[in-house]
């Protein structure tokens, strides 16, 4: 059940990297959105399962060992998230330059159609 999960998490992340070098920050934003849905359910049925034996059957790893993997999956996000991230603080630079080159040629038009 949770090799599934965190399966599901790197396909995400995955999916999220490849909206973000598309252009695609909306759809992104959703990717995003359901990863971390995912990893508090994550989470959440770990937490269960460490609480309730009868559950160990259906979970068997140990918290050690679900720790570990947990850790692993958290370390290989921060890497794969990190590159993606300076790339979108890079766009949102550009298009904050393109906007205040547009104001600034905006105003010069404007004077100018006032001299006319």
């Amino acid at each position: 059940m949770y090799a599934q999960l965190f399966k599901e998490i790197k396909s995400l992340t995955k999916q999220a990297i490849e909206l973000i070098e598309n252009d695609n920050i909306e759809k992104c934003n959703l990717i995003l959105v359901k990863r971390q849905t995912l990893l508090e359910e994550l989470e959440i049925k770990h937490k269960l399962s460490s609480k309730n034996p009868s559950q160990k059957s259906i979970h068997p790893e140990s918290n050690e060992t679900f720790t570990q993997r947990f850790i692993e999956l958290m370390i290989w996000i921060q890497q794969h998230d990190h590159p993606a991230i300076i790339n979108v603080k890079q766009k949102q630079q550009q298009n904050k330059e393109r906007s205040i080159s547009q104001v600034k040629t905006k105003k010069a038009l404007h004077q100018y159609t006032n001299l006319i």
